[in-house]
């Protein structure tokens, strides 16, 4: 991936067939709705709207969408090297944590689940800006709100 830092809101349908794949990038998926059966690893997640998946892009994984049914989610993918050093500045290499592996959230569309999405809409429309610095000191206090 070019860029360090991705980021997609409500992102509606497929393009392609998705295929188990991997990157170096760590990834913040939450789903919002439509029929979605995630595989990470040897893991299965039946997705339920408000469903957040955390995980190392280097761990075999994909989605599989029931077509012609919806499937709408956002994503985040950002190299952990991009935000490293002002995580060990402000000591909050820990907010990384859960990335080593996978970790899967349902929120049950909860309040905190409408914030974190709220926040990935904000971080889309700073991204889309191109404002990577902004972007940067953004995600950290963000990241909180996923732990």
């Amino acid at each position: 991936m070019k860029d360090s830092f991705t980021a997609s809101y409500r992102t509606k349908g497929v393009k392609e067939y998705f295929e188990y794949h991997s990157h170096y990038e760590y990834e913040i998926y939450f789903f919002h709705g439509g029929t979605c059966r995630y595989l990470i690893d040897n893991q299965i997640y039946d997705l339920e709207p408000g469903d957040i998946l955390l995980m190392n892009g280097l761990t075999l994984h994909k989605p599989n969408i029931h077509l012609p049914d919806e499937y709408t989610r956002s994503v985040v993918h950002f190299s952990p090297h991009w935000i490293d050093g002002l995580l060990q500045e402000l000591d909050s290499e820990y907010l990384l944590e859960p990335f080593n592996s996978h970790c899967f959230i349902r929120t049950k569309e909860n309040a905190d689940s409408k914030k974190l999405e709220k926040i990935l809409h904000e971080i889309t429309d700073i991204k889309h800006q191109n404002k990577q610095l902004i972007l940067c000191w953004c995600l950290v206090p963000k990241l909180n709100v996923i732990k």
